[in-house]
């Protein structure tokens, strides 16, 4: 399986704090009970946001995008599977690309019918890949920052 980015969110007793929520009076166990409760919440989240934002052709990427427990600790791998997740969430360099691939995702796509359509978006799109490589359309990285910046509040409220 090609791992496009390993996203682990470990929940720390300062990011509780700047929360100000009182943890003083909560017994150890159970505050890691919560804690742990946060961390799967968040990391489902983190899943459903990254297939949510991950672009679509096929359907392919987004079946693609998973949620490992690693067993016996607290940590949790978010991957794709697709062989070009990483093209996708990075972007790539100029590089020479199959015209024929390019005619088959310009006619799933719908973005020209007619032959002669088809020729010019094919050469435009082609010599553009090769010339300046293709942009990066991040889907993990914005599942990451959103769940840190907004989920992980909401489920520590819901927790204390």
């Amino acid at each position: 399986m090609f791992k496009v980015i390993l996203l682990i969110l470990d929940i720390k007793l300062e990011e509780m704090l700047k929360l100000k929520i009182d943890v003083k009076n909560i017994d150890k166990e159970k505050l890691k009970d919560h804690y742990k409760r946060i961390l799967m919440k968040s990391m489902f989240k983190m899943e459903e946001i990254a297939i949510r934002k991950a672009p679509v052709d096929t359907g392919y990427l987004r079946q693609n995008i998973t949620l490992y427990p690693e067993l016996l600790s607290n940590n949790y791998v978010l991957t794709s599977g697709a062989e070009y997740s990483e093209d996708l969430e990075f972007g790539n360099t100029p590089r020479d690309v199959k015209s024929s691939d390019i005619k088959k995702w310009i006619k799933r796509k719908g973005i020209a019918t007619n032959p002669g359509a088809i020729e010019s978006a094919t050469f435009y799109i082609t010599n553009k890949i090769k010339t300046q490589g293709v942009n990066a359309q991040p889907f993990m990285r914005p599942a990451f920052w959103e769940v840190k910046n907004i989920w992980v509040d909401v489920f520590a409220k819901q927790e204390f």
